[in-house]
């Protein structure tokens, strides 16, 4: 009885130690797929940033664009308004020194 024992234990022991190694094979697996994954999941996030940045870069130089142009518009606009107002100015003065020498002067 004693022999069935001990071959029941050794039994036990071969099982506990097949079980043990069967164990460690997926943890190993398990700890592989898992690192897969994260370094997928990294390349992905790490993919999605940069195609963001290039958006966000695109739009901010179309934002900046547009807005050069409005400003340059609002400065033309702007210059042109100035023009007129020296132009009308201008006329202004010429007349104000005929209507002067004329005073001054009279219709010779």
């Amino acid at each position: 009885m004693s022999q069935e024992i001990l071959n029941s234990v050794l039994a036990i022991e071969s099982e506990a130690k097949a079980l043990k190694e069967k164990f460690e094979e997926q943890l190993s697996q398990t700890n592989a797929a898992t690192d897969q994954r994260v370094n997928e999941a990294k390349s992905n996030m790490e993919h999605s940033l940069e195609v963001y940045k290039a958006e966000l870069k695109e739009k901010n130089q179309q934002k900046k664009a547009e807005f050069e142009a409005k400003v340059k518009e609002d400065e033309l606009a702007e210059i042109a308004a100035l023009k007129e107002r020296f132009n009308h100015l201008k006329q202004d003065l010429v007349q104000d020194t005929v209507k002067e020498v004329l005073k001054r002067y009279g219709n010779s």
